[in-house]
């Protein structure tokens, strides 16, 4: 069985994905949430039970989590974990290792380091949530420290980083953001979206041509797993989604994402009902491959 816990009022992820696939995951998946009694209940006869923690960037103190994991695993060592709680690199931590180690070619900083060496332009996002940017690209760091200050009525100066922007439009003007899950060892490209803005939250265009080029990437192995694969390991989650976009250098990575929505609650139609309904069949294969032969414990 795998023990899917998330932040209370964000397991829709997972509950939305298990209703639209009409109950083929009813027996291989439930929904764990932080802070109640029975986060840790297993049933009778699991032999190894797998503990998917996710939404580590709400998690106030993930110590907390972590000793009440190992005090779990001390009575129930066959139990694994993916995405250990203080092992677990979240978005700022992962960006700034992918920039160390030269996979990235920009890079982050908190936000009180305004005199560090920054690349312009720049934009403030927040270190956790997934609303995107909160400022449009910044010039300098004057306009840094007035979008900072703008900012510090409704969230703390811990709570935001600095971002380089980082340009991977084609020749058309076209952004792509690529989305693939890793689920334990199974690698399933998730999505493909297409803007003319720099901040790619949906597709915006519909044009054939794209939806094609979306359908094949879903269908086909990504050509970047390999290394993709690495930049999870790097980040020592097992469950997650990345979002990447291409430039002449191979993947930028822009996070990973430990509890991504899988579907949503529109009804896409034509090739983009084709996209969710391969996409959700390789998920549940994914989803059934871990239960029944997770990793090693740990």
């Amino acid at each position: 069985m795998i023990h899917y816990c998330v932040a209370r009022d964000h397991q829709y992820t997972i509950d939305l994905f298990k209703k639209y696939v009409g109950g083929k995951l009813d027996r291989t998946v439930v929904t764990n949430l932080y802070g109640t009694p029975g986060l840790f209940s297993i049933e009778a006869g699991e032999q190894r039970p797998v503990f998917i923690f996710t939404d580590l960037d709400r998690l106030a103190v993930p110590s907390v989590l972590a000793k009440k994991w190992q005090a779990f695993q001390a009575s129930t060592p066959s139990a694994v974990c993916l995405n250990h709680p203080t092992r677990t690199f979240i978005r700022f931590e992962l960006l700034k290792s992918l920039y160390r180690s030269k996979i990235n070619r920009f890079d982050v900083h908190a936000a009180v380091d305004l005199e560090v060496p920054m690349r312009f332009p720049v934009f403030v996002r927040a270190r956790g949530g997934h609303e995107g940017a909160l400022t449009p690209l910044l010039h300098s760091r004057n306009d840094v420290a007035m979008a900072i200050e703008g900012l510090l009525d409704s969230r703390s100066m811990q709570e935001m980083m600095i971002v380089e922007y980082c340009d991977t439009a084609d020749g058309q003007g076209v952004f792509r953001k690529y989305s693939a899950f890793l689920i334990g060892d199974s690698f399933v490209p998730h999505h493909l979206q297409f803007s003319r803005e720099w901040m790619v939250k949906r597709s915006t265009m519909d044009d054939e041509r794209y939806l094609t080029e979306e359908l094949d990437y879903v269908c086909n192995p990504d050509p970047y797993e390999s290394q993709l694969r690495a930049v999870f390991a790097m980040a020592n989650i097992g469950y997650g989604r990345v979002d990447y976009s291409l430039d002449s250098s191979g993947p930028q990575i822009w996070e990973i994402n430990t509890n991504p929505m899988i579907v949503g609650e529109e009804t896409p139609t034509g090739m983009r009902m084709k996209v969710r309904e391969h996409v959700a069949g390789n998920m549940v294969s994914a989803f059934r491959q871990l239960a029944a032969a997770p990793p090693a414990a740990g």
